[in-house]
């Protein structure tokens, strides 16, 4: 996308280079052999979005050229998506053992990932949510989602996030995906954890 302001960082977060990208969209950096890099690509209204590059390993050996050779081109491709308030993002692969809201390590990974989201993009504000299948009362399940969600919530925290960022909201099974689920696949469907963007500053 033409415009986009993109970061050059080093393994540790330090910024090392910054350029707008061109008409094509396309921008381009001197990097060193054998390191990694996060490309971080930024523009107003869309979420930040971010990958690795490694150059360790892309250098033929010495022994192998014909010839001195003086540059190696790697390539990343970004995407950005649009930011739309109010608008519910699932959480993939957030899952819970049976009555319980505690963290499992495999959700931790998944949570990771949402709190390098809002390090990416310092304005926006985000309602995390939980949501439960059909299975069991109403109350229960209204009950154990708003446990669920401030678990995920805490966590995030936990992990460097203003408290003023985010707030957790058990839905339990009041927004269904599927609305008469009979197989396991679809009560999954709707076992769900979700964010969406409340606010974003100016």
């Amino acid at each position: 996308m033409p415009g986009t302001r993109v970061v050059l960082q080093d393994a540790g977060g330090k910024q090392l280079d910054v350029s707008i990208s061109d008409a094509d969209g396309k921008v381009s950096f001197n990097l060193d052999t054998a390191s990694t890099y996060s490309v971080l690509a930024e523009r107003s209204g869309y979420f930040a979005a971010r990958t690795s590059v490694v150059t360790k390993g892309k250098t033929p050996p010495q022994a192998s050229l014909t010839r001195p050779m003086t540059d190696i081109n790697l390539s990343a491709t970004l995407t950005l998506s649009r930011i739309v308030k109010d608008r519910a993002i699932v959480v993939e692969n957030i899952f819970y053992d049976l009555d319980k809201a505690d963290i499992r390590p495999d959700a931790a990974q998944e949570l990771d990932k949402l709190v390098q989201t809002l390090n990416d993009n310092p304005k926006i504000t985000i309602e995390l949510s939980s949501h439960t299948d059909v299975r069991g009362k109403d109350a229960y399940n209204l009950d154990l989602s708003q446990r669920r969600a401030q678990s995920a919530v805490d966590y995030i925290i936990s992990k460097g996030i203003a408290p003023g960022r985010i707030t957790a909201k058990g839905y339990g099974e009041t927004r269904l995906v599927v609305k008469d689920a009979k197989t396991e696949e679809e009560h999954q469907r709707n076992r769900r954890t979700e964010f969406k963007v409340t606010r974003i500053a100016e």
